[in-house]
């Protein structure tokens, strides 16, 4: 495994990415030991055109698999499939594909999912709950039960342990990009979450298999391997408590976290599965072409495909 270095020279118009014994060091490309940080950050953000929420081109400068440092201290890389990874000083992270995005928490507790297939937030502190959308169904999981309704009907139920029933309940709103608050969480900004990036670039490495198919980034706790023709992603944090799968190809996402695990994919029949384990009743939330459906341990409810209530 290589390590990040420190070089005398800075170029942001790095076009390509020179292998040499399958092995790259990304450190010279941005850092340098007789340049303070900030003036680093300066020569950085002067050459770009345009800003975005990060401080930094919609096309980043550095070359694919080349990681790079915004002027907020946001550790950006951009993968293949146009697949961009970012990870802040407090070691949030947040993945964005052309047509998803997942975010984690600095503490693995909060995860956000944007999807064609539906949208879920949960949101462990200060709330405890899960909140679910898709397509024109509502669901939330909480410490009462799994709530969930219908954009068309004006009833609400909860699935409990005695069985289902009708309820009042207050849904909230997924129709904005909430991952940026999931990402920007007790965040650090500022000279500070500058020097920790560089820290954590520095500490950085890089492995590459030997049939070349797979790449291997190792950042800020993180662990980030890619295949090099399907682009498939996963990302591993905090040893491996919180796995992100992501298929570009198949249009899928999976998120596994300890109290947590999000499918969103085409091939299986429900095509979004959120699960809540638990000790004594697990609770669940599916959704397929055809159904909605919602578990609280042995108790089962949902709509068909007319959108009617049904006791499974």
């Amino acid at each position: 495994m290589t390590t990040y270095t420190t070089s005398t020279d800075f170029n942001t118009n790095t076009t390509e990415v020179v292998v040499e014994n399958e092995s790259k060091d990304f450190g010279q490309e941005f850092l340098s030991q007789s340049v303070a940080v900030n003036s680093i950050v300066n020569n950085l953000t002067q050459s770009l055109p345009s800003k975005t929420g990060y401080c930094c081109v919609e096309q980043p400068i550095a070359t694919i698999g080349q990681p790079f440092i915004t002027c907020d201290g946001v550790l950006t890389m951009v993968l293949n499939k146009d697949i961009r990874v970012d990870i802040n000083a407090s070691h949030a992270i947040c993945v964005t594909t052309p047509n998803s995005k997942v975010a984690v928490s600095y503490s693995g507790q909060n995860i956000g999912v944007i999807h064609p297939f539906g949208r879920v937030y949960q949101e462990l502190i200060p709330f405890n709950s899960c909140h679910i959308e898709s397509g024109i169904h509502l669901a939330k999981i909480g410490s009462r039960g799994v709530t969930f309704t219908s954009l068309y009907r004006s009833l609400i139920y909860l699935v409990d342990t005695s069985g289902c029933k009708t309820t009042t309940e207050r849904f909230r709103k997924l129709n904005y990009d909430f991952t940026n608050e999931i990402f920007n969480m007790n965040g650090l900004n500022g000279d500070y979450a500058r020097h920790k990036a560089f820290s954590d670039l520095l500490r950085g490495g890089y492995e590459m298999s030997k049939d070349g198919s797979d790449q291997f980034w190792f950042l800020a706790g993180l662990r980030i391997r890619q295949n090099s023709i399907s682009g498939d992603l996963m990302l591993t944090k905090s040893y491996g408590k919180t796995v992100i799968h992501i298929s570009p190809e198949m249009n899928s996402i999976k998120v596994s976290a300890p109290n947590l695990r999000i499918a969103a994919t085409p091939k299986s029949e429900a095509y979004l599965q959120i699960i809540k384990p638990h000790s004594r009743d697990e609770q669940r939330v599916s959704a397929g072409y055809d159904y909605f459906r919602v578990k609280y341990g042995s108790q089962k409810a949902g709509f068909d495909g007319r959108d009617q209530l049904v006791l499974i």
